[in-house]
C-alpha cells in the first residue's frame, strides 16, 4: 500500500510489476514509485516505510524505514534518475530530428 497521492507513482507499478516479480523487486519498485510521488507532490515525503509479508504468514517478514538522507534511498533516487535520462535519450527520434521532411 502506498500512502499519499498514488496517481504519480502508479504508472511505474503498472509497467513493472508482473505475476513473476519477486517480493524484493516489488519492494524496490514500490520505493521508486514512492520517490516519483514525492517528486511530483510536495505533500508527500519521507520517511518511507517498507514492510514485506510473505503469503500464508501472519507476520511482517522484512521491514525498513528510510529517511530522506538514507544512503539506500539516495542511491535509488540517483540510479532511477540517471537510468530514466539515459533511456530517454535512447528513444526513437522524431522525423524532423533525423533530417526527414
Amino acid at each position: 500500500m502506498q500512502t499519499g497521492e498514488i496517481k504519480y507513482g502508479r504508472p511505474i507499478l503498472d509497467r513493472t510489476i508482473a505475476t513473476d516479480t519477486t517480493l524484493d523487486d516489488a519492494a524496490g519498485c514500490a520505493l521508486v514509485s514512492l520517490d516519483s510521488t514525492i517528486r511530483a507532490n510536495i505533500s508527500v515525503g519521507p520517511p518511507l516505510d517498507v514492510a514485506i509479508c510473505v503469503a500464508g504468514e501472519l507476520r511482517v517478514g522484512r521491514r525498513l524505514s528510510l529517511a530522506g538522507d538514507s544512503p539506500l534511498y539516495i542511491g535509488v533516487q540517483q540510479g532511477w534518475n540517471e537510468g530514466l535520462k539515459r533511456e530517454f535519450l535512447e528513444l526513437p527520434r522524431f522525423e524532423w530530428e533525423q533530417g526527414v521532411a
